[in-house]
């Protein structure tokens, strides 16, 4: 879970922005103070700003912009880990500052309404490192939603064929699965040109995972790297659940 989005200016310690999406933290100009500190101390120290901490209960991940004096902590479960943080930070800090940058201190309340699509903005960097994976066995990687909506679109694709098609597909698969005693998460189809198309359906009604690969390619070299960026989305709609915000694109 996250639980407070702070965003801080690093040249005065002060908030310029704060939402509380869990368990509040007490105080958010004392913490981004201290968080500022923290930063300055670690760079002095050992020559790079801190970027992660994890307590017993809780873990503050950062991404900070030195041009612009500004930093993003997400305070959050230790279970989310450092990666996911710096991705999560990453992304909102961008989309802050790619709406704010000529007058930050104007964004304390416009950020509300833009916060759950820099949240779900976060799916479409995980999209575009997986179809770079290194094993180049990956020559597609998108995300269907339920209303049709394509994350990562990619030219040449029949956006209404595409659709029609995952929802047959899948519809059959459940029935199948359904009617043995079992659920169905994965779809592999081996078409033609030696591409085989996985599809994996997101929890939380999130649409569908859609990953095109060679077949010539061992599972093996490319099937971690699917589970990751099936995760991570996975996080992504969790938190747009726990919060009621839209799982649509924005």
């Amino acid at each position: 879970m996250v639980r407070t989005v702070l965003i801080i200016s690093t040249s005065s310690g002060v908030p310029l922005f704060s939402k509380e999406l869990g368990k509040s933290i007490a105080q958010p100009r004392l913490v981004g103070s201290l968080l500022t500190a923290m930063v300055e101390q670690s760079v002095h120290a050992v020559g790079a700003p801190l970027s992660y901490m994890e307590l017993s209960s809780v873990a503050v991940t950062l991404a900070r912009d030195e041009a612009r004096n500004v930093c993003c902590a997400i305070f959050h479960d230790p279970s989310f880990g450092p990666d996911f943080g710096k991705l999560l930070a990453s992304q909102i800090l961008h989309a802050f500052l790619e709406e704010y940058s000529e007058d930050l201190q104007a964004s304390s309340f416009g950020f509300h309404r833009l916060l759950p699509s820099a949240i779900f903005g976060v799916i479409r960097p995980v999209l575009s490192r997986l179809q770079a994976h290194p094993s180049g066995a990956i020559t597609r990687a998108l995300v269907v939603s339920l209303d049709g909506s394509i994350i990562e679109w990619h030219e040449g694709l029949d956006r209404l064929t595409l659709v029609a098609n995952l929802d047959v597909v899948l519809s059959c698969a459940s029935e199948l699965m359904t009617s043995m005693g079992r659920g169905c998460g994965r779809v592999t189809i081996d078409g033609a040109n030696r591409t085989r198309t996985i599809l994996q359906r997101l929890p939380h009604s999130g649409g569908v995972l859609v990953v095109a690969v060679s077949r010539t390619a061992a599972y093996r070299r490319y099937g971690r790297a699917i589970d990751e960026a099936f995760d991570t989305i996975a996080k992504v709609l969790q938190i747009l659940q726990d919060r009621g915000f839209s799982k649509e694109p924005p």
